[in-house]
């Protein structure tokens, strides 16, 4: 959670200077990062959820995010493979 407390202290500190947060017209980022976990930052620590958690301890990672990038379509092939 060390990304999303980053974001949500840069955000309070914008508000703070009364610096005005718009996305980036190049990107369609907030702050460099996706909007969609922007957001979720915002509602902090309200955006921590059982579900999360019990991902997390399935598939562990280095760091614990909210957005994972995933694919649309499962590989099976590659699940056994791994899994064996």
């Amino acid at each position: 959670m060390h990304d999303v407390r980053g974001i949500v202290r840069r955000a309070a500190k914008a508000k703070k200077d009364k610096v005005e947060i718009k996305p980036n017209s190049n990107e369609g980022t907030i702050m460099g990062v996706p909007k969609e976990l922007y957001e979720n930052a915002m509602t902090y620590p309200k955006c921590l959820s059982v579900d999360n958690f019990v991902r997390f301890m399935f598939a562990p990672t280095c760091c614990y995010q909210l957005v994972f990038p995933l694919d649309k379509h499962i590989d099976w092939n590659q699940v056994i493979k791994r899994g064996l």
